[in-house]
């Protein structure tokens, strides 16, 4: 009820483009919290994807007014954009506070105006990366969430383009990219992005669950193997905690890793499948909330 009213306040009292876009990209923040928390029936979730996607680009809208069309201000309402299309079409990842399943009121809209309309938000920007010269490892984390956005929408081919321009761009090999960028750096930073299975969405804020220990010495103990598409399969519960308190949000959190899209692994610029992979978590893990910011 409060948000409601200082969005009203906001609304009839904001006349300056910068402050009006910055008070639009706070309600869009807090709607998608509210959402991802379940505040509200299924009705009211449901209507959440819309407005936070409705108010992102409001807050563009005024963003553009207030800096120019390819300012690197930009970012953060097309980054919001981008968590929304991510949770219309049909991300649901793992938040320990959200105690009931809210999938009727999610819009699994995994159609080709989605597709577009994410593609296109990821598009704009690379293209802010590259008006204002941004450093090469923003570039290239952009053309790879072009990757993961094919890849969400299973159009495998697609993202084997994306994942190999990015792959290009760090070897040296993309003719259009004139960097002087340190070997030893683009290694480091082709392990990051290729050298193991990658848990979608791989952007900040919209964490799929709780990042794993990558061996078995945890409470919970899950192994599985990756297809070279990024399925999983095999998927053992290898130790799993007797809870007395937790238990549905332990059960979320299996759920959350059994239902995982990842970017696959690349050797010698080829996607691989990957076997025998063993992550672990302990209590603290879903008993606490790690995926959502904490409220200041």
């Amino acid at each position: 009820d409060r948000q409601r009213y200082l969005y009203r306040v906001e609304r009839r009292a904001l006349d300056n483009a910068e402050a009006s876009a910055k008070a639009l990209l706070a309600q869009a923040d807090w709607q998608q919290q509210a959402y991802r928390l379940g505040v509200g029936d299924e009705d009211t979730l449901s209507g959440r994807l819309m407005l936070m996607w409705d108010l992102y680009r409001m807050a563009l809208t005024g963003y553009l007014k207030a800096y120019g069309e390819s300012a690197v201000e930009l970012r953060a309402p097309l980054m919001g954009m981008l968590r929304s299309q991510y949770l219309i079409a049909g991300f649901r990842g793992y938040d320990q506070n959200n105690a009931r399943t809210t999938a009727e009121a999610r819009l699994i809209a995994l159609n080709s105006e989605a597709y577009k309309r994410g593609n296109s938000v990821i598009q704009a920007l690379v293209e802010i990366d590259v008006a204002n010269e941004l450093p090469f490892e923003q570039r290239l984390l952009d053309t790879v969430a072009l990757g993961d956005w094919a890849l969400w929408f299973g159009k495998n081919n697609e993202a084997l383009d994306r994942y190999t321009q990015a792959i290009n761009l760090l070897s040296g090999s993309d003719t259009d990219t004139d960097t002087d960028t340190d070997t030893d750096a683009n290694d480091r930073l082709l392990t990051a992005l290729f050298g193991e299975p990658v848990p979608l969405p791989a952007i900040p804020g919209l964490a799929p669950f709780p990042t794993p220990k990558t061996d078995d010495s945890g409470a919970l103990v899950l192994s599985f193997n990756v297809t070279e598409t990024g399925r999983i399969t095999n998927f053992e519960r290898t130790r799993e905690p007797d809870v007395k308190e937790g238990g549905r949000e332990l059960m979320r959190l299996i759920r959350a890793v059994r239902e995982a899209r990842f970017r696959p692994r690349f050797e010698q610029g080829l996607p691989v499948s990957t076997e025998g992979i063993v992550w672990s978590w302990e209590p603290d893990a879903w008993l606490i909330d790690t995926t959502l910011p904490t409220p200041d």
